[in-house]
């Protein structure tokens, strides 16, 4: 037993920032990137995204863009996920540097990709979009709900 010498609050935003963000479309800015290497020794353009609007503010996402990869078809799937980027954040010169994507404001949509044997379930970006102010993040968006299909009087068409 050990006396941690204050109460720890495990509903605090310091105690939730371990979890993943949930699925949706966040406004965020682009904060670092490197490239990184994964457990199989694979090359990737790794971007920092930290969210900037509503109640994930703050939290980081990472993704990976795989432009190095020796396969064809995750390498062309990858220069057009970062074309898109490019697009939403409005670089259009040639880029020979990633530093010319940070600080630059758009909206991400995060997923989550789910874990296994090997790895824990983590965050990535699916797309990207230009930034529009007064857009509501996923996670503190109007929840719409659908009205109760009504039920047909008798003798009239249901469709």
């Amino acid at each position: 037993m050990a006396d941690l010498g204050f109460e720890f609050d495990p509903s605090s935003e310091e105690a939730k920032a371990g979890s993943l963000v949930p699925a949706g479309e966040y406004a965020a800015i682009c904060v670092g990137s490197e490239i990184a290497q994964s457990q199989t020794g694979t090359k990737s353009l790794q971007l920092k995204w930290q969210i900037c609007e509503g109640p994930m503010f703050n939290r980081i996402v990472y993704d990976r863009h795989w432009i190095f990869t020796e396969d064809q078809d995750k390498k062309r799937k990858a220069y057009g996920k970062l074309g898109g980027l490019c697009a939403a954040a409005g670089v259009s010169e040639k880029m020979s540097n990633s530093k010319v994507l940070h600080d630059k404001k758009v909206r991400i949509k995060v997923r989550i990709d789910e874990g296994d044997d090997k790895f824990q379930a983590s965050n990535s970006v699916s797309s990207y979009k230009k930034y529009a102010p007064g857009l509501p993040s996923a996670s503190n968006a109007p929840v719409q709900s659908t009205p109760a299909p009504q039920r047909a009087e008798a003798g009239s068409q249901v469709w």
